[in-house]
């Protein structure tokens, strides 16, 4: 049995797959099992994942129909024999000593999931930004977990950044035994998103420990070339979906007791209105449908009830003052504002 199976979903990426299975497979830990999931890649990337099967003997291949990154984590998960598994981005990468460093806090804690940090590399290598978390490694145990499922969700109010823990699940090492267990898959993001919070709250509300640790290993590309204006429309809809969906999971493990959970995950629908705002105005849609968008959004009856009861008064200045000008409907304004904020 490997230590840990890495499954990497490849749709599309022909230009940096390359760069992706290299730096699994130049990993400090080497006793791994590599998945290529070919979420039924259109370009050459079905005979690249191949053709790696011939290099390196720790890689195998799953040819699927297309249906999605949650679904082609799921069939990754069917297949791998590891104590551990990890997912990974096909056109991200990761440095060298990021499993080995995970796997051995896992086996230090006998935990069923290591959280790192994230950073953002645009093709130049600038990293734009990167999420650390906290200064020293922090391990829950029992009742403690359903802090960090509260800190997974969104941050407590007083914070400047919407998520202190990174949420992604690329940056994540979970004990195998502990998703088959509890019958732990991934939500599709046609569907919901957020998946991969969905995704932790899920694999958190049933763990009996977790550690987060207070590093950086993992390089998110964000390609500038890539970067669509094209605007889904209903995706504010689908978050309130999300949101509703995690209420229901907490309140299967009685989570939803604790107060804080309510709190995040108004803070939540707060911070996805400001990204889906930010998202209309930066769109190719008319400066007309713009502006009915905008007001759609802003008469969100989710949204204006997040917002009262919200504890406004000690969210960070200038989120408050976005919000406000948010429900205001105000068009001009928030596309100055998005400018510079």
């Amino acid at each position: 049995m490997p230590k840990v199976s890495v499954i990497v979903p490849v749709y599309n990426v022909e230009r940096y797959l390359e760069r992706c299975v290299e730096s699994i497979r130049n990993q400090t830990l080497q006793d791994l099992e590599i998945i290529l999931v070919d979420d039924g890649s259109p370009d050459n990337c079905p005979a690249k994942c191949d053709r790696y099967t011939q290099i390196d003997k720790r890689i195998k291949v799953v040819h699927k129909k297309n249906a999605g990154l949650g679904m082609a984590c799921n069939s990754g998960i069917e297949v791998a024999t590891g104590e551990y598994i990890a997912f990974c981005d096909s056109d991200d990468w990761i440095e060298p000593e990021m499993y080995a460093t995970m796997y051995d806090a896992a086996i230090k804690h006998d935990a069923d999931a290591v959280y790192t940090g994230l950073r953002r590399v645009n093709a130049d290598g600038k990293i734009l930004g990167w999420m650390p978390h906290p200064s020293n490694e922090c391990v829950y145990s029992g009742g403690e977990v359903s802090r960090l499922v509260c800190d997974i969700i969104c941050s407590e109010p007083r914070e400047r950044y919407d998520h202190a823990i990174q949420v992604s699940a690329k940056v994540v090492l979970y004990k195998k035994s502990h998703l088959l267990a509890n019958n732990l898959q991934f939500v599709s993001e046609r569907e919901y998103p957020s998946e991969d919070l969905i995704f932790n709250v899920s694999v958190l509300n049933c763990a009996k420990t977790a550690v987060v640790l207070n590093s950086c290993f993992y390089n998110y590309f964000v390609n500038d070339d890539s970067i669509t204006t094209t605007l889904k429309k209903d995706r504010f809809d689908k978050i309130i979906r999300s949101v509703q969906l995690i209420r229901t999971i907490v309140g299967e493990y009685n989570i939803n007791q604790i107060a804080d959970v309510e709190t995040r995950l108004h803070r939540f629908i707060i911070g996805e209105a400001r990204m889906q705002a930010r998202l209309i105005i930066n769109s190719n849609e008319s400066t007309v449908r713009k502006r009915l968008l905008i007001t759609e959004l802003t008469n969100n009856e989710h949204l204006k009830i997040a917002a009262r009861k919200y504890p406004l008064k000690i969210m960070p200045l200038k989120h408050r003052i976005m919000l406000h000008i948010m429900l205001s409907g105000n068009y001009c304004l928030l596309k100055y504002l998005f400018k510079f904020i």
